[in-house]
């Protein structure tokens, strides 16, 4: 589970900025939370608005590329530049600076631990990992440019000798869990389970991604997307997925989707018919990508990133993906959804706390802010108000400057 997301110096985000999932105080859909083991409220969704160009993307794939840069750290050679390094370029002081990057969250052990590491374009400069038993902080190491490495005393197994090998450009978290270590390797994986999505990239990617789902005889998923795309009206009846290879025994069996579809004759259903899933709509298929990264989550109470969901869905069905996740009947694992969005019909009371609703906004000097609607004065910004009217008005800032093109 992902508790909150620090970035600084990363491509538009300029000054280290936070991203929290932490419920906070507000008194409105309760259901929208969830308490972890040792009793922090967390939210089950957020959404994420601001103008073209304002950084909302580059927060999401901050959280990509940080998370790619941990499990591919050890990849990295002798000697080469970190190609994760990547600095607001609009300010020169800013070309040489840190990266800096903290993760919180819960890992598969349901332990809660927090992750931070910083860096340049040619090594690490600093990396610690500590967790909270009991609620309180305790450390498992830390790591700075030119120091030998601190241990603390809940870290077992192998430390120096992982040390030793490791070199200035790669991650020990990563280092150490390549290297077999038990206790940092659920903390590794645990990371690896997040799903980021970008609706820009190719169908391929996202029908890969369910396919292994329904592939491996997963009965309850296969019908839930049954229901998706009967619930969106698409015309598709169920989803079947055909072997493609001749050989009857391989072991590694491929699979193509087909939809099938009600096959009528002078105004009378005679039967069915089935299309492959190229031959449908560019939104059928991303339904069908999309909506089944959507219920593998849900399924294995994982995160879910999503850049500007509404590309892929119309804004009724995007409330219905939402409210699954606000189900605590739907929603038995508490897996999160957090997403971008242009489309303002969302932005009201009866589907997000104010919590849950942030904003991207750029500075003067092209820096991205990230802020919430929970960090404006409670007696000014009551959860009754219309927050998609005093948004568009302004009121909360993120929105495009527009100029007059007459002059």
């Amino acid at each position: 589970m992902f508790i909150d997301f620090t970035i600084g110096n990363f491509k538009s985000i300029r000054d280290v900025q936070t991203f929290s999932m932490f419920a906070t105080k507000v008194r409105e859909h309760k259901k929208h939370t969830f308490k972890t083991r040792d009793g922090v409220g967390l939210l089950k969704s957020a959404v994420i608005y601001g103008a073209n160009g304002s950084g909302k993307s580059n927060l999401l794939d901050a959280i990509r590329i940080m998370t790619q840069f941990i499990h591919n750290s050890t990849d990295v050679k002798l000697g080469e530049q970190i190609r994760y390094y990547k600095p607001f370029k609009l300010d020169k002081q800013y070309l040489d600076k840190p990266t800096v990057c903290e993760l919180e969250f819960i890992a598969s052990d349901t332990i809660r631990y927090l992750y931070k590491f910083s860096f340049n374009a040619s090594e690490i400069l600093s990396e610690s990992l500590s967790f909270f038993p009991k609620k309180k902080e305790a450390k498992f190491f830390e790591r700075e440019k030119g120091k030998a490495m601190n241990f603390g005393e809940a870290m077992k197994g192998a430390k120096k000798s992982i040390e030793s090998q490791l070199l200035p450009n790669h991650l020990f978290l990563s280092k150490a869990a390549n290297s077999n270590h038990k206790q940092l390797g659920v903390v590794y994986q645990s990371l690896h389970k997040f799903l980021i999505v970008d609706t820009s990239q190719s169908h391929r990617l996202l029908k890969r991604t369910v396919q292994s789902s329904l592939t491996s005889k997963n009965e309850a998923l296969q019908e839930k997307m049954n229901v998706l795309l009967n619930y969106a009206d698409t015309g598709v009846q169920k989803i079947e997925l055909r072997r493609t290879d001749s050989e009857p025994l391989s072991a590694s069996p491929s699979y193509a989707p087909f939809t099938v579809h009600q096959l009528f004759e002078d105004g009378e259903q005679v039967g069915e018919t089935a299309f492959s899933l190229s031959e449908e709509s560019k939104g059928t298929q991303q339904m069908y990508g999309l909506g089944g990264v959507l219920f593998q989550a849900l399924e294995e109470g994982r995160t879910v990133f999503v850049d500007e969901l509404d590309i892929s869905f119309h804004s009724l069905m995007t409330e219905y993906l939402i409210e699954l996740f606000h189900n605590p009947e739907v929603n038995k694992h508490n897996a999160q959804l957090i997403f971008s969005t242009h489309d303002t019909s969302m932005l009201k009371s009866e589907l997000f706390r104010r919590d849950q609703i942030w904003f991207v906004e750029k500075d003067h000097f092209g820096g991205s802010n990230i802020y919430a609607l929970s960090e404006f004065e409670f007696d000014k910004v009551r959860a009754s108000i219309p927050f998609d009217k005093w948004y568009l008005s302004g009121r909360f800032g993120a929105l495009p400057l527009m100029k007059d093109f007459a002059g």
